[in-house]
């Protein structure tokens, strides 16, 4: 019997210095406790990247692969939950 595997949905966070400084810092401490508290961790798949190379409009995450400017910690909340359905 073959068991579907589920595809994680990809978090890629900016660690250049502008995004980080904006946000970023706070934002990965967020992501991890969210998916922590959600029992999330299979189901999204989380890592930092070079600058994204939009330093003006940062924060910025990536969801698979989509630059997302982060609003606020709230705005963060609806993304990974929209993301987890």
């Amino acid at each position: 019997m073959r068991t579907q595997k589920m595809e994680r949905t990809k978090i890629a966070i900016c660690m250049g210095s502008s995004c980080f400084s904006r946000g970023n810092r706070t934002n990965l401490g967020v992501i991890q406790e969210w998916m922590e508290s959600n029992k999330a961790n299979d189901r999204f798949e989380l890592t930092g990247r070079l600058c994204c190379e939009q330093c003006s409009k940062g924060p910025i995450i990536e969801i698979n692969d989509k630059a997302i400017k982060v609003e606020s910690i709230e705005h963060l909340h609806q993304l990974l939950e929209k993301n987890y359905d």
